[in-house]
């Protein structure tokens, strides 16, 4: 910044200037400020946006694309950003919501004043009432002469969603009757306790799928049914009771002080599991499985081995889906190794035998048909004859058959690398086909006969 270039003249005496100074400043380029829209709480009405600004001082005012219904601007209306040197000053802004307060809305009811043979006994009454609880005194503008209230001094009127309950009212009459002057003008009973009671139907996972409210009268009991009509019935079923009773106490209590009911998710809800076949480095040795459960515990099973890898840990994991169609895990990942040849100790592994026996050389692969099978150096059932044990999951590759002194049939066998014997009657010859997909080759086709002419 500043003069680009001086003029500096040397004469016997020197410079003049002496110093010449060229001053730097660091580039100011384009900015981003990131505006959110939350309540005091820190909730999120609407999305989050980002604008670029250019070097300069930026009013910034919101203009949220998504606002939740009922939400209204209760900060500040507007925010200055400066973009210098520096960046954008300040990098965030946050305009503040909360949600509108509603706005009393006001509903008539009609009023009749008649005598006990429904007789109109004075012009019918429009009046206005408020959101709330109402308790309306009769006020007739021309009652006929001789006529007294013969009934409740004040009656309830819900107002709710626009909605009066009940929507219009009668006061009885009565012709008075002469009182003696000595007696007390009785006086009425005080007027019964009236509460609105919240009716709330919820799911069993909490969430609210619908509310009213309804009157309950001191001195009654009232029945509150579920309104089914209020519920997508193909989505949610009600469990539990169908109605509830509700009775007010003297102080004008309710007991329950509200009514819950609550519905089931019927909805049928599926999870998508992935399935892979994997190496130890994580390399894919087969295509993955996608595949599509319903709720309740599925058995997912793996080949034992893959390309002449061996499956390593169990070969079937169970996942179970919530009826919420959550997994109980995201993925199932089945991993392959090389077989491991162990090496016994010199003291564990019996000295080599020779074998005094006919062996008929054969190539196939069984499984042992049960665990702990006991895996011999010697076609014969004797004590220290035993290399080891295996199981189900442990893979024999058959090398010949013979039988034993006893006329017992055995087979000679390698199990991961180590020879021994195990009797025919332990184990599950696997046909050709069978051990192919384990062994992960394909097998090529049979021959075919050329026909001789």
């Amino acid at each position: 910044t500043g003069q680009g270039e001086y003029t500096v003249e040397v004469t016997e005496l020197g410079a003049n200037p002496a110093a010449v100074t060229f001053t730097y400043q660091k580039p100011v380029g384009p900015a981003t400020v990131t505006i959110h829209f939350k309540t005091e709480a820190g909730q999120e009405v609407a999305s989050r946006q980002q604008q670029t600004l250019d070097p300069g001082t930026h009013t910034i005012q919101p203009w949220p694309t998504d606002l939740q219904p009922d939400y209204v601007l209760a900060g500040d209306a507007s925010f200055e950003v400066i973009v210098d040197e520096r960046g954008a000053v300040p990098g965030e802004v946050t305009f503040i919501y909360e949600l509108e307060q509603a706005v009393s809305e006001f509903v008539d009811i009609t009023i009749y004043y008649v005598d006990k043979n429904s007789v109109p006994v004075a012009t019918e009454e429009i009046r206005s009432l408020s959101e709330g609880l109402n308790q309306v005194a009769p006020q007739p503008k021309d009652l006929k002469e001789g006529y007294i209230l013969a009934d409740e001094a004040t009656k309830p009127v819900s107002v709710s969603n626009d909605q009066a309950n009940p929507p219009s009212l009668t006061f009885v009459y009565s012709l008075s009757t002469p009182t003696p002057t000595d007696e007390p003008t009785p006086t009425p009973p005080p007027a019964p306790k009236v509460a609105l009671v919240p009716v709330i139907y919820r799911s069993e996972a909490g969430v609210e799928l619908s509310r009213e409210t309804v009157p309950a009268k001191e001195g009654e009991q009232t029945v509150v049914a579920a309104d089914l009509t209020r519920v997508n019935a193909a989505t949610y079923q009600l469990v539990g009771e169908a109605q509830q009773t509700v009775s007010v106490n003297s102080a004008g209590a309710a007991t329950p002080s509200e009514v819950v009911f609550i519905f089931k998710d019927i909805s049928i809800k599926t999870a998508t599991l992935n399935v892979h076949y994997r190496d130890a480095e994580g390399k894919t040795l087969a295509d993955s499985q996608t595949m599509e459960l319903k709720p309740g515990t599925h058995p997912v099973t793996a080949p034992q081995a893959i390309g002449g890898l061996q499956l390593k840990g169990e070969q079937t994991v169970n996942i179970t889906v919530s009826d919420t169609g959550v997994l109980s895990q995201a993925e199932v990942v089945f991993t392959y190794v090389k077989p491991a040849t162990p090496t016994p100790e010199p003291t564990a592994t019996p000295e080599p035998t020779t074998i005094p026996f006919d062996i008929t050389p054969q190539d196939k692969y069984a499984y042992p048909n049960n665990d702990s099978i006991n895996f011999r150096n010697t076609p014969e059932v004797k004590d220290g004859n035993v290399i080891s044990t295996v199981g189900r999951k442990d893979l024999a590759h058959i090398i010949g058959s013979l039988k034993n002194r006893a006329g017992e049939d055995w087979y000679l066998v390698d199990v991961a690398g180590q020879q021994g014997f195990l009797k025919a009657n332990v184990v599950t010859i696997l046909s050709f086909n069978e051990a192919a997909a384990i062994l992960g080759f394909t097998p090529s086709p049979a021959p075919t006969a050329t026909p001789t002419t």
